[in-house]
Parts: structure tokens; C-alpha cells; sequence
């Protein structure tokens, strides 16, 4: 059973420029990539979101599904914001959805987790159409992306907390949210996304929060963070680890050195990360 398998958290520290030298990604789609762009996936009303697929040019058989949730928040979510990464992914031999979604300025919690809810649910009706291996199925997300990330994948085996037609086997979180109660440099991000303060409803951040859903079964999970972060301090991370630590459940860690809260966004740190969330996907989303 996964949850009786060796634990280990890998402390790794990665040597990192200056802020000053931080040098933007490229944002073009390599050669050997393809994108299935602007599928809709779920109607509110006059609102549309839709979804991006990045699959490997020339493979034709069902891959591995890994939905990517951007950060930001606030506003509606714009699937293009990852492009980078899922194309990288898609390179690894993953079908990469890159998912809009509802921020909290028009929905607050938990609509964004039920966006990723009406996706999978999307991508099992078209798993043959589309060719997606959905008995696979990942989430990866960075900063508020990463909290939906985590709450998505640790809830998604609760049916009281998860109506999707499918599990999730495999979570990556960059620079993630896991405890809302005790994250002091988030108390007015926590009252804008749950629409009640700390003070006046501390269960329901509770309930708001990934890391009261770690089990011994919980899925696998990369985390990573930078120890330079004052968006989402390190120490989020760090409590998530020991959390999977405690459950016996597979959790492996990497603190970057002075890196930037959004480091995948920078040639920094971007081939690296994004390279070990892929092979995290790949060694983690198999039959």
C-alpha cells in the first residue's frame, strides 16, 4: 500500500542569483508540442471557462492527465499563464490541461476547487476523444494555485468534500498554501477568498485548509518552496511535509535559496523545477 512505503523529505538547497539578475521565461511553445486550445469545459451563466491540452507532437496513445491551476486568485484565472510549464510537461510525455477558473473577487471559496471539480469532470466524458489516460490523473498549481492544488488532491478521495468523477494520484505544489490558520502574512488574502475573518469563524479556515486532510493514504506530493518567500512563507510548506511526515504518507521537499515567490516564472530557477514536477508526474501517475 502506498501509505506503508519509505517516507523521505529531501532538504535541498539550490544556489540561486541575485533578485536583481532575475531574467523573465520564454513563453513560446517549443516545436514539439502541441496545443488543443480553448475547449470549454463548464458554463456560469455568461461565463465560459475554457482549457488548454499541451500533448508531445507525433504520440497518439492516451496520456496521463496533469491539470495546472495558475496563481493570482483574485481575479479569473487565465489558462495561458501556464503555458510554460505545460508545455514542459508535455515534453515528458503528459497531457497538460491548463484550466481556467473563477478568482474570489467573483466567487469565494470553494469555487475555484469546484472549477477543477467540473474539469476532470469534463476530461472523463472526452478521455476517449481527446486521448487522456484519466485512471491517471495529477494537480499542479503555484501560490494560490498551489493551495487549490493541495486542497483539490487531498479532498479528492472525500465525497463529502469532492462530487468529481475521479480521483486525484499526485500533487505538486510550488510556493503552496497548506494552512490558512496559521499563515500570518495571508490574514486578508484568508478574508477575501472565504468571505469571514479568522476571528469570526476560525473552524471554517480550518476547513479552508489542505493540511487538516493529510492521511496515510493521501497522494504523493512534491513541494516546492523558496526560503526567501514573504508571500507564502516557506514555513507552509515545511508544516505540510511534516504533516505527510506524521501520516506516514510519501512527501518530498525542496527549499530553494533566495529564489523569487513566483521562481517558475524566472530561467533561474524554471528548467530545473519544472523539469523534477514533470518527472514527479511521471513516476508517480502509472497503472
Amino acid at each position: 500500500m502506498r501509505g506503508l512505503r519509505f517516507l523521505a523529505i529531501f532538504w535541498v538547497v539550490v544556489l540561486a542569483n541575485q533578485a536583481s539578475s532575475q531574467t523573465p521565461i520564454s513563453r513560446e511553445i517549443p516545436n514539439d508540442v502541441v496545443v488543443m486550445a480553448d475547449m470549454s469545459f463548464v458554463r456560469y451563466g455568461d461565463l465560459i471557462l475554457e482549457l488548454d491540452i499541451y500533448r508531445p507532437v507525433g504520440r497518439e496513445d492516451k496520456l496521463p492527465v496533469v491539470i495546472l491551476i495558475q496563481g493570482g486568485g483574485a481575479a479569473n484565472g487565465e489558462k495561458e499563464t501556464f503555458g510554460a510549464i505545460a508545455a514542459k510537461f508535455a515534453q515528458f510525455g503528459l497531457a497538460a490541461v491548463s484550466i481556467d477558473y473563477r478568482g474570489y473577487n467573483q466567487a469565494l471559496f470553494p469555487a475555484t476547487i469546484t472549477d477543477v471539480q467540473a474539469a476532470i469532470t469534463w476530461l472523463v466524458g472526452q478521455q476517449d476523444n481527446l486521448m487522456l489516460d484519466v485512471e491517471n490523473i495529477g494537480v499542479f498549481g503555484g501560490s494560490y494555485g498551489g493551495l487549490i492544488a493541495l486542497y483539490a488532491g487531498l479532498s479528492s478521495s472525500n465525497s463529502e468534500r469532492w462530487e468529481s468523477k475521479r480521483d486525484i494520484d499526485a500533487i505538486v505544489g510550488f510556493s503552496a498554501m497548506s494552512d490558512l490558520v496559521n499563515l500570518e502574512s495571508g490574514l486578508r488574502f484568508g478574508e477575501r477568498y472565504l468571505g469571514v475573518s479568522r476571528a469570526q469563524s476560525p473552524q471554517y479556515w480550518e476547513e479552508a485548509s489542505p493540511i487538516n486532510f493529510v492521511g496515510e493514504n493521501s497522494p504523493p506530493l512534491l513541494l516546492v518552496a523558496s526560503d526567501a518567500d514573504t508571500t507564502v512563507p516557506q514555513t507552509q510548506s515545511l508544516a505540510m511535509a511534516r504533516e505527510y511526515e506524521q501520516q506516514g504518507a510519501d512527501v518530498e521537499l525542496l527549499i530553494l535559496s533566495g529564489a523569487h515567490h513566483a521562481f517558475w516564472n524566472y530561467t533561474q530557477w524554471f528548467d530545473e523545477t519544472a523539469k523534477l514536477a514533470a518527472m514527479f508526474f511521471v513516476q508517480n501517475l502509472q497503472n
